[in-house]
């Protein structure tokens, strides 16, 4: 992440693209964006029953008697679901950029809203059967088959949000989407750009003094051989 790069206020990120489309110039243009969550209405997460402004949910099928990793009664995703309701990132303004997050899906950190095992036969699963897709390998009328556990990542509107991305037109409307011209880093996050910069720079020292570690221990095994 480039401290040096200016945040782009959204009322001016139309005149950017606008500049940049009459000099001749590719219609993408990085960003980084500040503002918070906003949303036309609240969709209803499906795994935690609440209103959100998007949400991704993902399912995992649980089995007995796992062996191994390539046991296929081991843990295995066997639903993903992303909401399709609009979303965009707003200000004091009242300027809208709308989020690709097809494009950004990998790189969304988003707010955990669950975490949960729900067993084959709960009350839950009673209820939301035909929400989720039969496991293939033996189905859930095996012994072995637990249940599932379920997972649930979310948006809430007014939250806070910080994007690294690159602004276009689609049909008109301004939005901001992964990287791809320039290839630069992109994803969206609850966190300020300066927690951001300090995981990272937390992430490298980790990574510097695991190396350290190794290359010690590396210079041992040779002096002992």
């Amino acid at each position: 992440i480039e401290r040096q790069l200016q945040t782009t206020r959204l009322e001016d990120a139309g005149e950017i693209l606008d500049s940049l489309s009459d000099a001749g110039l590719h219609c993408r243009h990085y960003v980084e964006l500040k503002g918070v969550v906003g949303c036309d209405a609240p969709v209803t997460a499906p795994f935690s029953d609440r209103p959100v402004a998007y949400y991704e949910d993902r399912a995992y099928s649980v089995w007995a008697n796992r062996t191994h990793p390539s046991d296929p009664r081991a843990p295995s995703q066997v639903e993903r679901e992303m909401s399709r309701a609009p979303i965009f990132i707003t200000d004091e303004s009242r300027s809208k950029i709308y989020i690709d997050p097809q494009s950004l899906s990998g790189s969304m950190e988003l707010t955990p809203s669950c975490d949960r095992f729900e067993a084959k036969d709960s009350i839950w699963m009673n209820r939301n059967r035909g929400r989720l897709p039969r496991t293939v390998e033996a189905g859930e009328a095996s012994p072995d088959f637990l249940g599932y556990r379920l997972k649930e990542t979310i948006l809430l509107p007014g939250q806070s949000l910080y994007i690294l991305g690159e602004l276009f037109r689609m049909e008109g409307k301004l939005f901001v989407g992964m990287a791809t011209l320039s290839k630069k880093a992109s994803f969206v996050s609850c966190k300020s750009g300066t927690h951001l910069i300090t995981d990272l720079h937390k992430q490298r020292a980790t990574a510097i003094v695991i190396g350290g570690i190794l290359a010690l221990i590396g210079l041992v095994l040779l002096l002992i051989r």
